[in-house]
């Protein structure tokens, strides 16, 4: 199968939307082992309140588990790879989608997303460079600066959260789809160019090979995704990630 290079990825995607060049951007998904996705404006639309719906968009959904399959491939096999959502406030669709789904933890209500950065990197022996981070907002950056490929799901109301992004260096790609409408299928779609895996997985999956199978089965055989808080501890008064009870 054909590998097309990062500059044909740019030109198929848009080189405007690479804020690292598409072969450097090529290499650091090359180290990456697991993927994080925020929640609100990511996955999910960001609309709170009584009334609001809680949904997920089942193409953003394929988008990573297509990718989630591929770096299982790429790895021979040896462990399904890690995906958590981070986000700053809880949500009944994020639950559904990692039950479902059988992602590894949501990490809820986390207003410094450091903090579950650095549980999941102890918790699944990574280092943070080998984190694939898709975010879209100010409260994501400190998290974004650590990770090892970073995609910003852009807005027009947000240029200038985009400008700063791109002026310190903390996104790689800019993302255009919106949020819960296709922005997390974009960037998968984007990792799996560059990674030179698309065509493979898409044949995986679209006549549900026999790898594909075993992954899946694998995939269920994943404990029920943890489901993680940030608390203060009484005696020394620092953060401390904990089950939720």
């Amino acid at each position: 199968m054909k590998r097309r290079s990062p500059e044909e990825v740019a030109r198929l995607f848009g080189a405007e939307r690479f804020a690292t060049p598409p072969g450097e951007l090529a290499a650091r998904l090359s180290r990456c082992r697991a993927l994080v996705f925020d929640w609100d404006g990511v996955l999910g639309p960001g609309l709170k309140g009584p009334a609001a719906p809680a949904s997920f968009n089942e193409i953003d959904a394929m988008g990573l588990n297509l990718l989630r399959y591929a770096l299982w491939r790429r790895g021979e096999g040896a462990a399904v790879p890690p995906v958590a959502v981070v986000s700053g406030q809880r949500d009944p669709a994020a639950e559904a989608l990692a039950t479902r789904d059988h992602l590894d933890a949501l990490y809820m209500g986390f207003l410094d997303k450091r903090l579950a950065l650095e549980h999941l990197c102890r918790a699944r022996a990574l280092d943070a460079a080998e984190v694939l981070f898709v975010y879209d907002d100010v409260i994501d950056l400190g998290m974004a600066e650590r990770c090892g490929a970073r995609f910003l799901v852009a807005r027009p109301a947000q240029p200038l959260v985009e400008a700063f992004a791109r002026g310190r260096g903390l996104c790689d790609y800019v993302v255009r789809a919106p949020a819960a409408g296709g922005a997390v299928r974009e960037a998968c779609e984007v990792a799996l160019a560059l990674l030179g895996l698309d065509e493979e997985v898409f044949l995986a999956r679209g006549w549900f090979e026999e790898g594909y199978q075993r992954f899946l089965e694998e995939r269920r055989k994943l404990p029920s995704p943890a489901r993680l808080v940030v608390e203060r501890d009484p005696t020394s008064g620092r953060p401390v990630v904990r089950e939720a009870r």
